[in-house]
């Protein structure tokens, strides 16, 4: 190891050490089944020299260097790096010893000064190998109140699948505006010990993961959160957005007026009425589609473009005693109504 002598503080000089500074930890977490090789980055790691008075040519050089895993609630003693050393005044190793209690800690390096350093939630001791729960759909689109399969299971931190036994994990949807989406259909597939729960499952990982199933009723972009029960465990949640979208059948809807009720219409009196294309599961589809409305008594009446809830104003030509409102070449129409005669203007 060469150090740089201007760099290196030479306390007969009176020269004091400036404080060691902690920037990252790699890699910033461990299994606490194993032990795990840390580099702590910053800067500031200097040795220290210390001149022998009337030994000419003579100095101690001490590279001694600590650190901690310090608890932050201070309800776990500080837990000391073994075999810390530094390579250079920008990188110290050490290694974090297995069996510590899971959570994430604080770091603190002390240099030969005395003088130390605090990185806050620098490193995370996780009592799985994993590093994160992966959710994969097999379809990112699917029709609506269609059962989407879903795979759950373990990554590293390189996003290889882990393999672990007995891992619990809790499973929920939400709609794109983050609402738990309360009346999605789960189905438990391969999920061990499964228990429903508002808006999702819970249960165990498969050794080599899991499959559910997950349907909705109303389109739309949903995303499905998968995140260990045990949060201290260490492993990030997992997510994946799926779209549900409308089903392929149209049939119109067309709202009378509310008033009066039962609704009567007049020859030669417009109203309006609302039009919507519903799918064959009755939900709203937004995609803009012709219709060529008609009356039953009165015959073609226009052409309109829908694209959801559309105002339209009909004027009826005919008295009939059971009229109703549609499209000419699709399913759906009005319910039935009265049309009466046009007031009486004058006497000839």
């Amino acid at each position: 190891m060469l150090w740089s002598l201007p760099l290196l503080t030479i306390l007969g000089c009176g020269v004091n050490l400036p404080d060691p500074e902690i920037i990252s930890v790699e890699p910033d977490r461990g299994w606490n089944g194993e032990d795990t090789v840390v580099t702590i980055h910053g800067q500031n790691f200097y040795p220290q020299v210390q001149l022998e008075i009337g030994a000419a040519g003579q100095a101690d050089l001490d590279q001694t260097f600590s650190a901690w895993l310090v608890d932050p609630d201070g309800i776990i003693d500080d837990i000391a790096l073994l075999t810390v050393g530094a390579e250079d005044y920008r990188n110290l190793v050490g290694v974090v010893e297995s069996g510590i209690q899971s959570g994430n800690y604080d770091l603190r390096v002390e240099g030969p000064s005395g003088r130390s350093d605090l990185l806050k939630s620098a490193f995370v001791v996780a009592d799985s190998r994993a590093d994160g729960v992966a959710v994969v759909p097999e379809a990112l689109r699917l029709t609506v109140n269609s059962l989407m399969a879903v795979e759950l299971f373990l990554v590293d931190p390189n996003d290889q699948r882990v393999n672990e036994q007995d891992f619990g994990i809790d499973v929920w949807l939400v709609d794109d505006s983050g609402v738990l989406v309360t009346d999605a259909a789960f189905e438990a597939g391969g999920l061990i010990g499964a228990q429903s729960q508002i808006g999702g499952l819970s249960g165990t990982l498969g050794s080599q993961g899991s499959w559910i199933g997950i349907s909705v009723d109303t389109p739309g972009i949903y995303t499905v959160f998968a995140a260990p029960k045990n949060q201290g465990d260490g492993v990030r949640d997992g997510d994946a957005r799926i779209e549900w979208t409308s089903g392929s059948e149209r049939s119109l809807g067309v709202l009378l007026p509310a008033t009066p009720a039962p609704f009567v219409a007049q020859v030669g009196a417009p109203f309006d009425v609302t039009l919507t294309w519903f799918d064959e599961f009755g939900n709203p589809v937004p995609d803009p589609e012709t219709v060529l409305v008609f009356s039953n008594c009165s015959g073609f009446l226009g052409e309109v473009l829908v694209s959801g809830p559309t105002t339209y104003s009909v004027n009826l030509e005919r008295a009939c005693a059971s009229d109703r409102l549609g499209n000419i070449l699709s399913l759906g129409s009005s319910d039935l109504f009265e049309v009466e005669p046009a007031a009486v203007d004058h006497f000839a």
